[in-house]
């Protein structure tokens, strides 16, 4: 357990023991009757989204910590507190911050510093609330990302049964973007917008970290007048209220997401299409689990394809620390037998081959191949090895690195990320 650990873990332990139990189970949106006083008809409102907020936040911890049979180890039980930390972040950010149709903006998401979710580790995200009563534009440059894409999205981000309705690719590379956004044509780079777009994901794909660039990029509503309207609170209020009555289903939806990787074969990667990620992806899902002697070998021949990676993550479904450590391997990334066959090493320590994917001193964990718009359903082979037979499985022409050699690479991936992320 590292320091940030601990004080993740006690800052939550704190805040959710001080507060009395409520019956947050009974907390609903009309609960609240009218009120001639005001003033303390806003207070007392407050106070319940509050009280249930804090409650179903301390609910679900205790039914991760105690419960889920996944999560065992003291490191897992610090980071199930973590989890609901950063969830519940998320959650402020796209059902309270980032969620006004009527004067939208970009917020980035799943960054380093938030990782549920799988977040790819190749990707930066942006998100922003819109409407199908409205038009948009999205204006600013490309940059030379690999993949640059929009997509809309039905429901909010607080629930777990959102779609991808309609994807836009820019292709232009390092030129300027103009997008429009509307129910109706409008302009060469138009988007359609269906009756049940909610939000939006600006998506970028980078596959040779060092060398390509971010992209800059606004939205903004046609036909806003400013300054907007003054709140009465109500909006805000509503807000409040759905995240906190989402709070259980999100952490049921990511739990469902976690078992189906176990629903995999021991030996091979389960290949699906997910209804909610980008438009014409394949996730191979899959999962480790070894002994201190042991590795796990991923054969995978990659297909034709515009992209392809594969990323550890831990029971929560959060996508492993990718900047301090190589939890992920892209096709641009990866080395290549000569029959264009790609051999990845999982283990907790370093084996020394190229394709090392480092679990963090993990014994067991998810694994997440995605594959984009390929003409053939990936496949990927998995193989559990002893330590001491890996140079009997792996090729022989994969290139060993010295310590010197690993640090030097790791330390350009979080050069690498922290341009990316502009931290």
């Amino acid at each position: 357990m590292n320091r940030r650990d601990v004080l993740v873990s006690g800052l939550a332990s704190v805040v959710l023991a001080s507060v009395p139990r409520a019956d947050a189970a009974n907390f609903k949106v009309d609960t609240f009757s009218d009120s001639s006083d005001k003033e303390k008809e806003g207070a007392y409102i407050s106070k319940k989204i509050w009280t249930a907020l804090i409650n179903e936040l301390k609910n679900i911890s205790s039914e991760i910590v105690s419960q889920y049979d996944r999560i065992e180890s003291d490191l897992e039980k610090h980071e199930a507190i973590r989890y609901l930390l950063r969830v519940f972040e998320g959650m402020r950010l796209f059902g309270l911050e980032s969620n006004d149709p009527e004067y939208p903006s970009f917020h980035r998401v799943f960054d380093t510093n938030n990782l549920y979710g799988n977040a790819n580790a190749d990707a930066l995200y942006f998100h922003a609330s819109i409407s199908c009563e409205h038009t948009y534009r999205i204006t600013g440059k490309r940059g030379s990302a690999h993949i640059v894409e929009v997509q809309t999205m039905s429901e909010g981000f607080v629930s777990a049964n959102q779609k991808g309705l309609r994807t836009l690719n820019i292709d232009s590379h390092g030129g300027e973007v103009e997008i429009i956004l509307s129910s109706k044509p409008k302009g060469r780079n138009w988007l359609k917008l269906d009756k049940k777009a909610r939000f939006l994901y600006l998506r970028q794909y980078f596959y040779d970290w060092t060398t390509e660039e971010p992209g800059d990029f606004i939205i903004e509503r046609l036909g806003a007048m400013y300054p907007p309207p003054s709140s009465s609170g109500d909006d805000i209020k509503v807000k409040l209220q759905n995240i906190v009555s989402a709070i259980p289903s999100w952490y049921q939806h990511i739990k469902n997401l976690t078992e189906s990787h176990y629903r995999s074969e021991i030996n091979s990667l389960n290949f699906m299409q997910s209804p909610s990620a980008m438009a014409d992806q394949y996730y191979g899902n899959g999962y480790y689990d070894l002994s201190s002697d042991e590795a796990l070998v991923i054969v995978f021949k990659q297909p034709e394809c515009n992209y392809w990676s594969v990323q550890l993550l831990n029971h929560l479904w959060e996508t492993l620390e990718f900047d301090l450590r190589q939890s992920s391997i892209n096709g641009y990334q990866a080395y290549y037998d000569a029959s264009g066959i790609f051999y990845g090493v999982i283990s907790p320590v370093d084996p020394g081959y190229l394709n090392w994917l480092d679990t963090g001193g993990r014994m067991q964990g998810l694994i997440s191949l995605r594959v984009l718009k390929t003409k053939s359903r990936p496949e990927a082979k998995l193989q559990v090895v002893k330590f001491a037979d890996l140079d009997k499985v792996i090729p022989s022409s994969m290139p060993m690195l010295t310590k010197q050699e690993r640090s030097d690479i790791v330390k350009q991936r979080m050069l690498d990320v922290r341009k990316r992320y502009r931290q």
